[in-house]
C-alpha cells in the first residue's frame, strides 16, 4: 500500500471516524482513539519510515485536533466540570505549543495529557451515576490520583525512554501524598 496512502488512512480514523463516535458513544470514541494513538506510533515508525520527530509533529497535530472535539464536547455533556477541563486543556496547549517551538519531547513529561484521561474519568462517572460529578468530592478525588499517577507514569516512560525522571521528580511528589505504592513498581 502506498505510504501516502497509509497516511491519509491514520489521519482519517483519528480524525473522523472518532468525530463521527462522539456524536454516538463519547465513552467509545475516547477509548478508541487512546488505542489508536498508541498503535499508530509503529506505523510511522516502522511502516513510514518517518523519523521520531515527524511522527511526533504528526501525532500531536492528530492529538490537538482532537482535544479541540473532546473540549467541545465537553462543553454541551460536562458542564459542572468545564473549569477543571478548561485548565487541563490549556495546560496541555502550553505543553504542545512548548513541543513545537523546542522540537523536544521531554517537555510532555512537564505537561502530561491529563484533559483527555480526566473527560474519560468523567463520562465514565457520569454514566454511572449522572448526580456523582457534582456530589461526590470522593470519586473526583479518586479520579485525581489514579488519572494523575498513571498519566505522570505513562508520559514519563514515553517521552524519557526511561523510568529515572519518574524516580526522581515525581515519585517524591508520590511518596509525600501517601501514595507509597507507587515504590513497588520500581524495586
Amino acid at each position: 500500500m502506498n505510504k501516502t496512502v497509509v497516511l491519509i488512512l491514520i489521519f482519517t480514523v483519528r480524525l473522523l471516524a472518532i468525530s463521527l463516535l462522539f456524536l454516538v458513544n463519547p465513552i467509545t470514541a475516547i477509548v478508541i482513539n487512546i488505542i489508536t494513538d498508541y498503535a499508530d506510533g509503529p506505523l510511522y515508525k516502522h511502516y513510514l519510515k518517518t523519523s521520531a520527530l515527524r511522527a511526533q509533529y504528526y501525532d500531536k497535530i492528530l492529538d490537538y485536533l482532537y482535544y479541540i472535539g473532546l473540549l467541545f464536547l465537553a462543553f454541551s455533556h460536562l458542564t459542572t466540570v468545564i473549569p477543571l477541563l478548561l485548565l487541563l486543556f490549556v495546560y496541555r496547549t502550553i505543553g504542545e505549543a512548548v513541543f513545537y517551538a523546542t522540537g523536544n519531547k521531554r517537555v510532555f513529561v512537564y505537561f502530561p495529557n491529563f484533559f483527555e484521561y480526566f473527560t474519560l474519568g468523567f463520562f465514565i462517572l457520569k454514566a454511572i451515576d449522572p448526580v456523582v460529578i457534582t456530589t461526590s468530592l470522593n470519586w473526583i478525588a479518586i479520579l485525581f490520583l489514579v488519572i494523575t499517577w498513571f498519566r505522570v507514569w505513562n508520559e514519563s516512560f514515553l517521552h524519557k525512554d526511561n523510568k529515572t525522571f519518574f524516580k526522581v521528580f515525581w515519585l517524591p511528589l508520590f511518596r509525600r501524598l501517601g501514595l507509597g505504592f507507587a515504590n513497588k513498581i520500581y524495586e
